[in-house]
């Protein structure tokens, strides 16, 4: 079914071709030749979702949809605090990604996944929770800013996560937190930045037998501050770990391999404590 633009509502029906609100059986399509801002803030579950560039969705407090089946979008996507995505299929995402509240898949029994090729923005602090895969690919930038990722699903990095915390003492950590069982497989690049002033951790586990892993076979650079690690922690000898002047990482691990390269331009001042439990 064909969104055409009238008061932008995704529940008007008049706003679709058939004059109905697409269902579960129907493949909803936003590809306006000008673009088009849609706005959901009730529950609506389809069959599938496709936008093309210049089209953007928000799913807004109370707003809710479930996806089905295979969708993707090209255009922009915004989840707003008290909005939900359920995905049971898998869900492309190449256009920006703004996410400031709300949760995506909070069913754990679903079997959709996550990725995408744009930029991924998560801002307002708090914390953030999505309970399918996720997969950033390499075009992709994954921005926590002073706000956490609850990846209870395992997150795959091919592109960019940067990890920006305490700007000032009123703002959060940006951490990732791992579950028992699942990785977080960087094959790309981290980037953490912190004030020296604010310090804090920013990889940890579910629970305290910290079994969630963490993979590294990209390059993890701590540009600022202090940083802990509360994770089984796993260096590929691909991986590197770069630290740079005046920083501090802790890396506390239930078990660990440390075959890759850890650069550093200033070994007196740039210290790196490893804990194997």
């Amino acid at each position: 079914m064909l969104f055409r633009s009238s008061d932008n509502r995704w529940s008007t029906a008049a706003n679709w071709n058939l004059d109905l609100l697409p269902g579960l059986s129907d493949t909803a399509y936003l590809n306006l030749q000008g673009g088009a801002s849609v706005w959901l803030d009730n529950a609506q579950s389809i069959a599938a979702l496709f936008s093309s560039s210049g089209n953007t969705l928000t799913i807004a407090s109370g707003g809710s949809l479930r996806l089905a089946g295979n969708s993707v979008l090209n255009g922009d996507l915004a989840l707003q605090n008290g909005g939900s995505l359920v995905v049971d299929g898998p869900l492309a995402v190449a256009g920006a990604f703004s996410w400031s509240g709300g949760t995506i898949n909070p069913s754990q029994s679903s079997l959709g996944s996550l990725s995408t090729s744009g930029v991924s923005s998560l801002d307002n602090g708090g914390l953030r929770t999505i309970t399918v895969p996720w997969t950033n690919q390499a075009s992709g930038t994954i921005n926590l800013n002073g706000t956490g990722l609850y990846a209870a699903g395992g997150l795959v990095n091919d592109g960019r996560v940067v990890m920006n915390s305490h700007q000032s003492s009123s703002q959060g950590d940006a951490y990732i937190r791992i579950p028992s069982g699942k990785t977080f497989e960087n094959r790309g690049n981290v980037d953490i930045n912190y004030t020296t002033t604010y310090g804090g951790w920013s990889l940890v586990s579910n629970s305290s037998s910290q079994d969630g892993i963490f993979l590294n076979k990209g390059t993890v650079a701590l540009n600022s501050g202090n940083s802990s690690w509360e994770i089984a922690f796993s260096n590929d000898p691909a991986g590197r770990i770069s630290l740079a002047p005046g920083t501090f990482l802790s890396v506390q691990n239930r078990s660990e391999e440390h075959t890759s390269e850890l650069q550093s331009p200033c070994n007196l001042v740039c210290r790196l404590l490893l804990e194997k439990k």
